[in-house]
This record gives C-alpha cells, structure tokens and sequence, in this order.
C-alpha cells in the first residue's frame, strides 16, 4: 500500500513538473521583439531561414491550387490579386528577399522600443516590404497599425481587406 502512495505522489509529481514546462513553451508565431532578442545568431539564423522556406512552400502550394482549380491560368480576378498580394507581402521567397535581409531587418526593426510587442512574423512581413521598395509611408503605416491595441488592428485589417478588393493589391503602384 504505502509503494502504491508513493508511486501516485511521483506520478503527480511528474505529471505537475510537465505542465509547468509545457505551459511555459510559447508557440514561435506569438514571439515578438523581447524574445528575438534574446536569440542567439543561430537561432536568428533558423528562424529566418526556416520563415523563408515556408512561406516559399506556401506560395508554390497556392500557385498549385489554383492551377488545379482555374486550369489554363484563368483565375478569377479576385483570387488572382488575392494571389498577387500575397506573394508580394508574405512570400519573400518568390520575391528575392533575402536570409540575411529578414535577419537584419529584424534587428533593426526592433531597435526601435515601440516594436518590441509586434510579433516576429507581423515584423518579417514589414521588413519584407521595405526590401521589396514599397512605399515608405505604407510601410510606417503598418508599422503603425501593428503596433494598435488588438481590438483596434482588427478594424484597420477590415478596411485594408476592403481597400484591396477596391484596388486590387494593397499596395498596387
């Protein structure tokens, strides 16, 4: 009887000690400017290698899917610029950025201590755009509204899904 309590009491234990450690690993798309900070180069280096890689892997996925949807190329107009957008603000793969470009600009996108908050794939995507040459002033834009209260960045992403049904491409030059 008293091995019995005593192999409950370790189970407990154990079962306690790998909630605490489970409960205390935080899921890498909520990491923001205080925990890429705190990254070694190498890891820097993983992480920005690794977001090219897929969001390389998620634009060829897409680009299969419409193929396999909209044979001959004939997408409607609306998944066509929904294609184009993407590519151009989340796929730094098909559009030339850099490893070393999403490094850096990270870094120097959270020098500033108004960043720290936003998350690491919200800043790879502003950094994304500045390699790219948009327009500055879209650029501080979504600084700005990144760095909104999550209640208010939700209305400013309803009108930017809005404005880019309107003009084709949030950033159409």
């Amino acid at each position: 009887m008293r091995g019995h309590i005593r192999s409950m009491v370790l189970g407990a234990v154990f079962l306690a000690a790998v909630n605490n450690v489970s409960g205390a690993v935080k899921d890498v798309g909520e990491e923001n400017g205080y925990d890429w900070g705190k990254k070694s180069e190498s890891e820097k280096l993983g992480y920005a290698t690794g977001y090219i890689a897929g969001a390389g892997e998620a634009a060829h996925m897409l680009g299969l899917l419409a193929g396999f949807l909209f044979p001959g190329g004939k997408e409607p107009e609306g998944l066509q610029r929904n294609y184009e957008v993407f590519v151009r603000d989340l796929a730094p793969v098909a559009s030339g950025v850099t490893v070393g470009q999403v490094m850096h600009g990270l870094n120097e996108f959270y020098e500033d201590y108004r960043n720290m908050q936003i998350k690491i794939p919200e800043a790879v995507s502003v950094v994304c755009m500045e390699v790219k040459g948009v327009a500055k002033d879209e650029v501080e834009r979504k600084t700005r509204v990144l760095r909104m209260p999550a209640d208010k960045r939700e209305v400013e992403a309803a009108k930017d899904i809005i404005r880019m049904w309107i003009t084709g491409g949030r950033y159409a030059q």
